[in-house]
Formats: C-alpha cells, sequence, structure tokens
C-alpha cells in the first residue's frame, strides 16, 4: 500500500505542476489531455518502482497489480466526481492500460 501512495502522491505533485503550467502559459484542451496522460503513467510508474523495491521478486507482476489499483482509484474517483464515468468506456479503458502498462515498467525497472 506505500506504493499507491507513493503513486497518488506523485499525481499530486504532478497535477498541481500542470495546473500552474496551464494557468501560466493558457494551454489548449490538447495539451491539458496530454498532461493528463502522463500523469497517469509516471504516477503509476513511481507506484510501480516504489513496489519493485520493496518486494524485490515478481516485480512486473507487483508493478501490474500496482497500476491497476491506481487507475481504479482514478476510476472510482472520477465516476463519484462526474456520476457517468465508466470502466467500460473508451477512456476507461485507455486510462487502465496506460496505468497498468506504467506500473508494470515501474516495477521492472524498480
Amino acid at each position: 500500500m506505500i506504493s499507491c501512495g507513493v503513486a497518488l502522491a506523485a499525481s499530486l505533485l504532478l497535477l498541481l505542476i500542470s495546473a500552474f503550467v496551464v494557468y501560466k502559459f493558457n494551454c489548449s484542451s490538447g495539451i491539458i489531455d496530454l498532461f493528463v496522460i502522463l500523469i497517469y503513467v509516471l504516477s503509476a510508474f513511481a507506484g510501480g518502482i516504489t513496489g519493485g523495491k520493496l518486494i524485490k521478486e515478481r516485480k512486473f507482476l507487483w508493478g501490474l497489480i500496482i497500476g491497476t489499483i491506481y487507475a481504479c482509484i482514478i476510476i472510482i474517483v472520477s465516476i463519484a466526481n462526474h456520476g457517468g464515468v465508466s470502466l467500460f468506456s473508451v477512456n476507461g479503458i485507455t486510462s487502465l492500460l496506460l496505468c497498468m502498462a506504467g506500473g508494470t515498467l515501474g516495477g521492472m525497472l524498480g
């Protein structure tokens, strides 16, 4: 669970940085979408690295699990916030796959 906390903390930090950049430079919606994707991947990657360093066995599998848990947390928060976003939508599946890939890569490198 420490790894998921690291992923969420990374999300918070990256969201603050991206909010500042968007505010300062008045970015388009395409750039904002890119920031969101980068935040998903980098946060899951950070959680995967942490999990890989802590567990040290089957690191890629633990990174995958951490990335999946992180994606599920994001989807649950999104559903609670918007009420209509589903895991089975294109955005939900894409987010899940990106987080799983980032977590797996982080676990392998951790």
